[in-house]
This record gives structure tokens, C-alpha cells and sequence, in this order.
């Protein structure tokens, strides 16, 4: 779902690594792709408390390396 929001080439540097409770912790690739998605980070709230019906969900953003190798399996 997050994928698909994103878009490329966005989406093929994030995955999402966990959700507890009300929060989505999403790996990104680089520094580059966590900036642009920190930029985007109200509209990707506003669209997953819409779809997951939840509107005390946060996000959590983390840079690691290996997020592109886990978005591509």
C-alpha cells in the first residue's frame, strides 16, 4: 500500500519494517529518499489513517542501506 503511494522511483528505496499499535516504521535506502519522504510525510499519514482507519497512527523514518535490497523480494 505504501509502495503504491510512493510511486518510482520513491517506492523501490522504502519498505516497511514494523507497525505496533499506532505506529509505521518505514526503512528507506538513502538520505535522499528519507528527505523526500519527510517532505511527504503529512500526505503518507493522511493516506494510511484513511486506508488502515486509524487516526492516531504516526510514523517512524529510518535511513538504512539495505531497505532497497528488502523493497525488491
Amino acid at each position: 500500500m505504501v509502495r503504491e503511494w510512493a510511486h518510482e522511483p520513491l517506492a523501490s528505496s522504502l519498505c516497511v519494517a514494523n507497525e505496533r499499535e499506532d505506529i509505521v516504521v518505514i526503512h528507506v535506502a538513502s538520505a535522499a529518499a528519507h528527505t523526500q519522504l519527510r517532505y511527504r510525510t503529512q500526505e503518507l499519514i493522511q493516506f494510511l489513517q484513511q486506508k488502515l482507519e486509524n487516526p492516531s497512527l504516526r510514523l517512524e523514518i529510518k535511513v538504512r542501506p539495505s531497505a532497497r535490497l528488502d523493497a525488491q523480494k
